[in-house]
């Protein structure tokens, strides 16, 4: 039985899921020279910090950087990915995805505090 394509329109995002912050985190495990993350997502935005083997050059640390952000903003749920390697941040998420219920309050002020430190390019 032969099925007619003709005038189809092409399934575009439609079959790729809406990002976790599990999935997150394990797209960017991914990844030879990282060894610990921490993912967390709010609204449509991602903060990731992370923690890698040492790279000693800026141009393998820019592609590692770039080719984490481009896997995640593929997703129809991403808009922006904030990348960080900062130890403090990496802890400071750490924290914040330990809390079990945090306020709503403090929540949006520690999300507002590191997105201020992570430049986006």
């Amino acid at each position: 039985m032969a099925v007619s394509i003709i005038g189809a329109q092409p399934a575009v995002n439609q079959s790729i899921p809406n990002l976790s912050a599990e999935a997150a985190r394990e797209i960017v495990l991914c990844h030879e020279d990282v060894k610990k993350c921490e993912v967390y997502l709010f609204a449509d935005n991602i903060i990731v910090a992370i923690r890698t083997e040492p790279i000693f050059f800026h141009s393998e640390n820019e592609r590692l950087v770039r080719d984490i952000r481009e896997e995640l903003e593929s997703f129809p749920n991403v808009r922006r990915v904030y990348i960080t390697q900062d130890v403090s941040l990496y802890c400071e998420l750490k924290k914040l995805n330990e809390q079990r219920q945090p306020k709503e309050k403090d929540l949006i002020k520690s999300v507002e505090r590191i997105i201020k430190q992570i430049p986006y390019p």
